[in-house]
């Protein structure tokens, strides 16, 4: 009998560059011959040391040595535990020992740390640091992936969230530093990464070199591959099988001698190994071993005077029906104390759980069985998805949630966001941004006197405020004596959600139906297949299309604004949830991310 897994083959690609590149280290730790540690999986560690001295005026090069010693000691120092939490134990000892390294200003420090265990991976990372996986031919950018990969805080401190996810036979990761040369040439590498063979890509890395002498290179390169071994190890043999034929003792030389220290220590030595550990029996393995077998036992409440008659009257056929009844019997009520005890211990909130689950398995079958209704099948698998959501740790929810995702990515067309990361917005988006910020903070503050606001939106200096019922204009809303007026003259559709002006305005409801009005009467109304969850809206006058952002399933809905037809989707793919957005010129979409990033979505 085999037994089949995944296991990781990594090589290590380490190219130095010039000197102001720092110090690159690599480090791949594995426990493939223990028993007891296999089951954590391998360890890497990749960093980058720029700059910086300790306190002891010594270079900050053996940083990345230091955090990698400390990672493996702490991460395979218990086999009890998951790797998830050997993972998350070993980044507490690295931030807790090496508080030092990162309190001085002058050093860069880059360091990735993640554990390969089975077909789960888990990433942590210090400053520049980036995991590219290939897969079917697609490449995905697990630090910015939400859909496949979930993001979890650990503490507040240098290494101070895990992403996780699941990998599969055949995926090829990337763990580089992003130095300049690896930025430049990115593109080609994933091109490279996506059609090269597990054995063909480190060359093609090395060509590189050879046309650039200054290309520098930190990485890993991993390739998921099947391995077969036996299920059944060779059971150890009795010494005496193994060892060689006794001989006769040869009796020429039997002159007596005195026996030297050493030889004492050797024959010491060897009476020590001869002595067999004797077991010990806890108390508790002694009262397994003195337990009565329950067939047994109901067997001999059976009546002993019938059962007697039976013996002295023998009857073969009689005595197998006795035996096979007993046994039903017992095998009945086993059953029945296991559905009681399951019954018992299935709490209100499981139950709760498994009627989520059920409804968002119907929900799924609706919206695959709905082919030329895409808005009622997209509102099913939003709300399946909304409902379960804050039960990431339980497998069936994250599978189902795997399979709700997929068929909307079928029914969306969605396509995969190219995402520039930058230092800050542009001065365009940033004061569009700054301009809402302020007038939602006036709202709140009660300067506007105006009820029941939904939204709003900010063009050429004026406010447009989106209520439950109606449309207002502030005029030079930043002045402060600013009034509001009543702009809208048509009746408002019904039950608004978001609202973005161009000189036209445009407002979204909660049922997918987008308004156009002009000069306060309604010039368009038209039904989007796009349902509102927790989006926002946006839309510039040099833009030929509005940009419904759902930042609950990470997408970019492009909606035309002359007919309100679905143009594309993009997927955004971030891991950490988007908090803001903001349009720049033109098409230009500007993402924040919670915790402080930003992308500009290239289309």
């Amino acid at each position: 009998m085999e037994r089949v897994y995944t296991k990781p083959a990594a090589q290590e690609i380490l190219i130095k560059g010039a000197a102001q590149e720092g110090h690159s280290d690599t480090f791949i730790y594995d426990y493939e011959n223990d028993d007891d540690r296999r089951g954590l999986g391998n360890l890497f560690v990749l960093g980058n040391i720029s700059g910086g001295e300790d306190s002891n005026g010594n270079d900050l090069a053996y940083a990345t040595n230091l955090v990698a010693s400390l990672a493996k000691r702490e991460y395979y120092s218990n086999s009890g535990i998951s790797p998830r939490d050997a993972f998350t134990n070993a980044l507490r000892k690295v931030n807790d020992v090496v508080d030092e390294f990162f309190t001085k200003k002058d050093a860069k420090i880059n360091i990735g740390v993640f554990a390969i265990a089975g077909d789960q991976v888990y990433i942590s990372k210090l400053g520049k640091f980036k995991v590219i996986l290939s897969r079917a031919g697609k490449n995905i950018d697990i630090l910015n992936n939400i859909e496949l990969f979930k993001k979890e805080h650990v503490e507040e401190k240098e290494f101070s969230s895990v992403i996780s996810g699941k990998l599969c036979l055949d995926d090829r990761l990337f763990a580089f530093y992003p130095n300049r040369s690896i930025t430049a040439r990115e593109k080609t590498i994933k091109e490279y990464l996506a059609k090269s063979k597990p054995e063909e890509f480190a060359d093609k890395i090395n060509e590189i070199k050879g046309n650039k002498e200054n290309f520098a290179c930190t990485a890993l390169y991993i390739n998921m591959r099947e391995v077969k071994e036996s299920a059944v190890k060779a059971r150890p043999q009795p010494r005496e099988l193994d060892a060689p034929p006794a001989t006769a003792p040869d009796m020429t030389e039997m002159t007596p001698r005195l026996a030297d220290s050493k030889s004492k220590e050797k024959s010491v030595a060897k009476a020590v190994e001869a002595v067999e550990e004797v077991p010990k029996i806890i108390p508790a393995e002694f009262s397994l071993g003195k337990k009565k077998n329950p067939i047994g036992s109901f067997i001999k409440r059976i009546d002993v005077r019938g059962l007697s008659r039976f013996q002295n009257s023998y009857n073969p056929k009689r005595k197998i029906m006795i035996l096979a009844l007993a046994a039903i019997g017992v095998f009945a009520l086993g059953g029945l104390g296991l559905f009681a005890k399951s019954a018992l211990i299935t709490s209100d909130a499981e139950k709760q759980l498994n009627s989520v689950i059920k409804s968002a398995q119907e929900n799924l079958k609706s919206a695959q069985s709905q082919p030329n209704d895409n808005a009622l099948a997209r509102s099913l698998l939003a709300s399946s998805l909304s409902s379960l959501s804050g039960n990431e740790e339980n497998k069936k929810v994250e599978t189902l949630k795997e399979d709700l995702l997929k068929a909307l990515d079928e029914i969306d067309k969605a396509q995969d966001a190219v995402l520039e990361p930058l230092e800050a917005l542009p001065d365009t988006a940033s004061a569009n941004s700054s301009s809402l910020a302020s007038a939602r903070q006036k709202a709140t503050d009660g300067a506007f006197q105006i009820s029941g606001i939904v939204d709003m939106s900010v063009y050429e200096g004026n406010l447009y405020i989106l209520t439950s019922d109606s449309i207002y204009k502030i005029s030079d809303f930043a002045k402060p004596k600013a009034t509001a007026v009543k702009w809208l003259e048509s009746p408002l559709v019904s039950d608004p959600k978001y609202i973005s002006v161009d000189g036209n305005i445009f407002v979204y409801s909660g049922n997918g139906t987008l308004a156009k009005y002009y000069k306060g009467k309604l010039a368009m109304e038209t039904k989007t297949e796009v349902p509102v969850s927790e989006n926002q809206f946006l839309g510039s006058i040099d833009s030929q299309n509005l940009y419904l952002i759902s930042k609950q399933f990470g997408r970019i809905y492009v909606i035309s604004k002359s007919n309100g037809s679905l143009v594309r989707t993009l997927k955004i793919g971030s891991s950490e949830p988007i908090k803001d957005a903001a349009i720049g010129a033109a098409d230009d979409i500007y993402l924040t991310a919670a915790d402080g990033r930003i992308w500009k979505v290239v289309q």
